[in-house]
């Protein structure tokens, strides 16, 4: 039987994954997130089963990188080497 955790213990997991957008919320000093709510990619990663232990999980969870820049700043770079 596990044990229970303890204050600290649920308020650092919950900013753990606040910060690595798997839960949105508000903040609270000293509390955590009192009201998380799963991000898309907290979704996926509770869908994977597998546990959050290391970067390379939750990086994988996360899904496709996004590419750097908008549409905008390539089109401008383009049209200035031509």
């Amino acid at each position: 039987m596990a044990s229970p955790l303890i204050h600290d213990e649920v308020s650092e997991a919950s900013n753990f994954l606040f910060k690595e957008g798997y839960v949105t919320g508000v903040p609270v000093m000293g509390i955590g997130i009192p009201r998380p709510m799963l991000t898309v990619a907290g979704r996926r990663l509770a869908k994977s089963g597998k546990p959050l232990r290391y970067k390379l999980d939750a990086h994988e969870a996360k899904g496709p990188e996004r590419l750097q820049g908008t549409a905008t700043e390539a089109s401008a770079t383009t049209a200035a080497v031509k």
